[in-house]
């Protein structure tokens, strides 16, 4: 095994040894679309969730060895990690070139793929599953002395359990890196939307919000409405803290 097929071995099991440290899964993400938040972007897409494996695929193409789930544990990633290195080290000459160049691809779609799982949050409230992922844009002028720090996030909502639900209002909490509170958002809706999920429906949309500091945090809820009973049951589907992250 060559000096750069080593370094890049390294570097895989050091992004294994974090996830083991923190006891977490890796779920594999779209990456955003950092562009979607300025027509405050919406669309029904596919649940995420029921597609990762196809995902996995995209993100990391002709990677051997990908868990049937799609979502990589600790000792999932390592007999990944494992599976293709050895497979490298059987490969004709010709094509170790080639290899590693995948292997460093792979490398930086891994890297990402942690970022994105830092600036993540998943919760689930009465069959109400809400996934969030945020992304830095960049500082932006706020008046002609100042900047401040503007963030993307990404909002999946879907329906995971057997009744509708609309989704009728929203309320965000933003903090700063010192956890004081920044902004507090309250309305209709979503970008201008009150979507009606039916079962396995999957409700996307992106917006924005800004930070003085270069890190900090958004959590809230959803309010959301039972439309398949006489009763028009009224809840709130929390939204578990996501952190805001000016590092790339």
């Amino acid at each position: 095994m060559n000096k750069a097929i080593c370094t890049v071995y390294r570097a895989f099991f050091r992004y294994n040894r974090q996830l083991q440290a923190a006891g977490q899964k890796l779920e594999i993400r779209t990456p955003l679309d950092k562009e979607a938040y300025r027509t405050a972007s919406y669309a029904w897409v596919v649940n995420e969730s029921a597609s990762r494996q196809d995902l996995v695929e995209l993100v990391l193409p002709n990677i051997l060895e990908v868990p049937e789930s799609g979502v990589f544990s600790p000792a999932a990633l390592r007999t990944c990690i494992r599976a293709n290195f050895a497979a490298s080290k059987t490969a004709p000459l010709e094509q170790q070139g080639q290899l590693l160049d995948q292997a460093f691809g792979a490398l930086r779609t891994l890297s990402e793929q942690m970022h994105m799982q830092d600036c993540s949050s998943d919760s689930v409230t009465d069959g109400i599953r809400i996934n969030v992922t945020s992304a830095y844009i960049g500082k932006v002028p706020v008046s002609t002395v100042a900047t401040k720090n503007l963030f993307t996030y990404r909002v999946r909502v879907t329906n995971v359990g057997d009744n509708k639900a609309k989704l009728m209002g929203r309320q965000w909490i933003i903090q700063d890196d010192k956890g004081k509170v920044v902004d507090q958002v309250a309305g209709p809706g979503v970008v201008g939307n009150t979507p009606l999920l039916k079962p396995y429906d999957c409700f996307q949309y992106y917006s924005s919000a800004m930070l003085e500091s270069m890190q900090g945090a958004m959590h809230g809820s959803f309010q959301m409405l039972r439309t398949d009973s006489a009763s028009q049951q009224e809840f709130d589907a929390n939204i578990q803290p996501f952190r805001l992250i000016a590092s790339r």
